[in-house]
């Protein structure tokens, strides 16, 4: 063998490899497993691809249930000469390998390193031949994890007012009793206040970060050929993108009916979460009421609350209880109304698409792919440790 350190002297009959494995007395060979290997795994992938063989040619490989993608082990080579064969694969965690060679001093990182840089254009050559995916953070997905979290949390809060006194004589445990329960109402309205304002936000967030994702889903091909006139669809108003969804997508059959109550509620939503985020003072969201002095001296309507409560009411209450279930429901609904819309054909995978984070833009094929496996095995092999003899 001239040079064992040049690929091209390597073959991808993997005779040697299945011997191995089918001996039953492999444990006595000499085998050298090395994990992780910390080269570029595109860069490994492709050079295997074009020095051994066109696809993986591994036992992991032959064995796969699936697509790559569900397996323990997504890809694995095979090579092998005289002198014995290398193993690589790649699990869904790193790159490992084994090789059992009959020169000692074999370096299989080195063996990478100069045929990477030996090979190079043959290496780019293979990678111009992949699919290039782009890939994007799902914020539909993010908001609407946000929002279903934010939901179980206002859930476990106890909002129950408490009985407020309406006298200033009163014993000692009902001063306490009034007490405890008071700061106990406060500091869950402190944390209702703080959650409901984001499920306020967030919620309209998952709306608007839904439609986008749609319309970007679904354009037309001649839409692709002019992102000027896409951009200026994804910055117009809400209510607009909504009345022209149709015209700029393959994946509806009708109009978005803007009187049904879905709709609706969705642009009522993004109204109240504009006022509050722009503060705006004439709106009736951002008005608690009236009151008047004369001079110095406070001419406020006695309420039925004490002033701690009744403080605590119109500061961390505002949007409402009601307001803020109503903005979690409004964010479900938007999008099962839409997806409702969709043409049959496309929906199921729409769906399963939208649920998707993140996702991934196919700058080959021009459209929108799930590139990941939320539910990719990871697995660990568990060694049994020897007893230490101390001295």
């Amino acid at each position: 063998m001239n040079n064992y350190y040049d690929i091209k002297e390597w073959t991808n009959k993997p005779l040697k490899f299945y011997e191995f494995y089918i001996d039953k007395n492999k444990s006595k060979k000499t085998t050298t497993r090395i994990s992780p290997i910390t080269i570029n795994a595109v860069k490994i992938y492709s050079l295997l691809k074009q020095m051994v063989s066109k696809h993986p040619n591994g036992l992991y490989t032959q064995l796969q249930q699936g697509q790559p993608l569900d397996n323990m082990i997504w890809w694995d080579f095979v090579l092998e000469s005289e002198l014995g064969f290398i193993h690589i694969w790649r699990t869904s965690s790193i790159v490992e390998a084994m090789h059992s060679v009959t020169i000692p001093e074999f370096d299989l990182n080195k063996f990478l390193q100069i045929n990477i840089a030996k090979y190079a254009k043959e290496i780019e050559e293979a990678k111009s031949s992949f699919d290039k995916h782009t890939v994007y953070i799902n914020h539909y997905r993010s908001y609407k994890e946000c929002v279903n979290y934010l939901w179980s949390e206002i859930e476990k809060l106890n909002l129950e007012i408490p009985k407020c006194p309406r006298i200033h004589v009163m014993n000692q445990s009902e001063i306490e009793a009034y007490t405890d329960n008071a700061q106990r109402f406060i500091g869950q309205s402190v944390k209702f206040h703080t959650l409901g304002k984001s499920m306020l936000l967030n919620a309209a967030f998952q709306i608007e970060s839904f439609l986008n994702l749609i319309i970007r889903i679904g354009v037309t091909e001649d839409l692709k050929k002019y992102p000027d006139v896409l951009n200026k669809h994804l910055k117009s108003s809400f209510s607009d993108k909504l009345k022209n969804l149709k015209f700029y997508s393959v994946l509806f059959s009708q109009d978005i009916n803007l009187e049904s109550k879905e709709i609706k509620d969705s642009q009522e939503l993004m109204t109240i979460r504009n006022k509050y985020v722009h503060f705006d003072e004439s709106s009736r969201h951002n008005k608690i009421g009236e009151v008047f002095y004369d001079d110095d001296f406070p001419l406020m309507e006695v309420t039925k609350f004490t002033p701690a409560i009744e403080s605590a009411l119109q500061t961390y209450y505002n949007p409402s209880i009601e307001v803020v279930e109503k903005s979690y429901k409004t964010a479900q609904y938007f999008s099962l109304y839409v997806l409702r819309l969709v043409k049959e054909e496309y929906r199921e995978s729409i769906e399963n698409l939208m649920s998707k984070n993140p996702i991934s833009y196919n700058e080959n094929r021009k459209v929108y792919s799930s590139i990941y496996n939320e539910r990719a095995v990871d697995f660990y092999l568990s060694i049994k440790e020897e007893n230490k003899k101390s001295t």
